[in-house]
């Protein structure tokens, strides 16, 4: 050991003795570029990419649906249906995320808590800071969101029917379902579009509330667009038949609106009409009648059933149809009209962000799945209103199911 030692210290101090004597390295000179040479500038910094935030607020109620009782089975073993709406709308958005340009940031929270921690998280900066608010929670938590919407100031689009007066007052919501007046007016307008020459008669009870209201929106929107007497108001509970008979015209079209949800008084009268044949008649409903059971098919189509609604989807489109084989394939499950609703948000910004940028009021419609023909059509509703998408689907039962008509 002693030996190894002495060798290792011995070629310790040789080392240093050669580096001692080594020549000293000369210094390099590097030659200046003449003066009049040219010099290469720096590359600028490479520009910051733009970025959208976007921030979904979801009734997904995500905690509830991981609880295991003392025996490790799930608590909940079906998803409720507004959290399944929920989850597939945030499914839908991620479907347009794959084959988009990933330009836009998204923050995901789960809305579905007590009404403290909804206001204490309407307050985060993550809210504060978003370009867009996406609202698809229940009833009272909509509320309190359109509420801070407004109180913030940061924009929000609501999937969902908005009944609150904000629309009114604050300028920075759009919402995707037109309201009942915006419906009945689009309608109103259709007809008038298609059959000017037509008689018009509104056959409703006075004694069902939404009936009577319904037939009165019906009739405003119509006396705005024809004179009076092209259209007759025709209360049918007190002697209904015998009124609408004398307002039957034979030479004319019939076009009569029953803003009537009840199955068993629009069989009665729609069996009744299809006994007069000497009557041209053309009926319409509500959107109500698309899940009608009871109600015979072939008795719609004889009498030339109309109606309208705003979440009405062609699955014989292609384009619907190449997103719900995709969807399937990704999350085994079958698209409910959510899902498509939130792919055709996330394209209409991504679409309209690089035209644009984060200026909301300027975006235009686009192709979606849900309006293959127009997209969404926002209009602001007075000077300091919100947005409101003004489209509807016409549709008419023929064939067995119902077609779309005009878009």
């Amino acid at each position: 050991m002693q030996k190894i030692y002495i060798l290792f210290l011995l070629f310790a101090l040789a080392s240093c003795k050669t580096r001692k004597g080594a020549a000293p390295s000369q210094p390099v000179t590097i030659q200046q570029p003449p003066k009049d040479s040219v010099v290469v500038k720096k590359s600028a910094a490479p520009e910051e990419k733009r970025q959208f935030t976007l921030t979904l607020l979801l009734a997904l109620s995500a905690q509830k649906y991981f609880e295991k009782d003392s025996v490790g089975n799930y608590v909940v073993p079906e998803m409720e249906t507004l959290n399944n709406t929920a989850l597939q709308f945030y499914e839908g958005v991620l479907s347009a995320r794959m084959i988009h340009e990933n330009n836009i940031k998204l923050n995901v929270i789960d809305v579905a808590i007590d009404s403290i921690k909804i206001v204490k998280l309407l307050k985060d900066s993550t809210i504060l800071k978003s370009d867009l608010v996406v609202s698809l929670a229940g009833p009272s938590v909509n509320n309190m969101i359109l509420k801070a919407a407004a109180a913030r100031e940061f924009p929000l689009f609501s999937p969902v029917s908005i009944t609150s007066n904000l629309v009114n007052t604050y300028n920075k919501i759009w919402s995707v379902n037109p309201s009942n007046k915006t419906q009945c007016r689009r309608m109103a307008a259709f007809l008038k579009e298609q059959y000017p020459d037509a008689a018009y008669s509104i056959i409703y009870r006075s004694d069902v509330k939404k009936e009577d209201d319904l037939a009165e929106l019906f009739n405003g929107e119509l006396h705005s667009l024809f004179n009076d007497t092209a259209v007759r108001k025709i209360n049918y509970a007190p002697d209904g038949w015998n009124r609408l008979q004398k307002n039957l015209k034979t030479t004319k079209r019939n076009i009569l609106i029953i803003p009537s949800s009840d199955e068993s008084f629009l069989t009665t009268l729609l069996t009744k009409l299809n006994t007069e044949e000497q009557y041209s008649f053309l009926i319409v409903g509500l959107p109500t009648w698309e899940h009608f059971e009871s109600l015979d098919q072939s008795l719609l189509e004889t009498l030339n059933t109309h109606i309208f609604n705003t979440t009405f989807l062609d699955y014989e489109n292609e384009k619907v149809k190449q997103f719900r084989k995709q969807f399937i394939e990704a999350y085994h499950a079958d698209p409910v009209f959510a899902a498509y609703s939130g792919y055709d948000l996330y394209q209409w910004i991504d679409t309209n962000f690089t035209k644009f940028g984060k200026e909301l009021e300027k975006y235009e419609s686009t192709t979606s799945l849900t309006s293959p023909e127009t997209g969404f059509e926002f209009v602001r509703l007075c000077d300091n209103c919100s947005f409101e998408n003004q489209n509807i689907s016409v549709l008419v039962f023929k064939d067995g199911a119902l077609k779309r008509v005009q878009q």
